[in-house]
């Protein structure tokens, strides 16, 4: 396709010979479906983060709540995302014994180190642990 490089009466060239010609309008809507596009683009990539923790959250309570070794095999744990984005993870029956961490992983590591702290004082006071604690789970509307 040749250019047209038509020159005007003033002797520059006649830059509308060189792009189609589009309305205002035109061009404010094609701006507005780019800048549409990038919003969905990355509410996209936000949704598809959120998927993969939600998916991997179901199995991780599961396995926090059912946990057969470890430090946590007679207690009831507790892992659920908290408001501001991190985690929270906590022992119920035991006061304080409560974690946060930027992943769920994270928290329930944070939560192993609390739980020995704890462990440690109520044998170098000669208590035992405080038996756990049944849950009832319920949904505030």
């Amino acid at each position: 396709m040749a250019e047209d490089t038509r020159q005007s009466s003033a002797g520059s060239l006649d830059f509308g010979a060189l792009w189609p010609s589009k309305s205002f309008a035109d061009l404010e809507r094609d701006e507005k479906i780019r800048e549409l596009w990038d919003l969905v683009s990355k509410l996209s990539g936000e949704v598809n983060k959120l998927e993969s923790i939600i998916g991997g959250m179901g199995a991780r309570m599961g396995e926090c709540q059912n946990m057969d070794a470890g430090p946590f095999h007679d207690f009831t744990v507790v892992l659920h995302p908290d408001d501001n984005g991190t985690f929270v993870a906590y022992v119920p029956a035991i006061s304080g014994c409560h974690a946060l961490g930027r992943t769920p992983e994270e928290a329930q590591s944070e939560l192993v180190n609390v739980f020995e702290m704890i462990k440690e004082e109520y044998e170098e006071e000669g208590k035992p642990l405080p038996s756990d604690v049944d849950l009832k789970a319920s949904h505030a509307s």
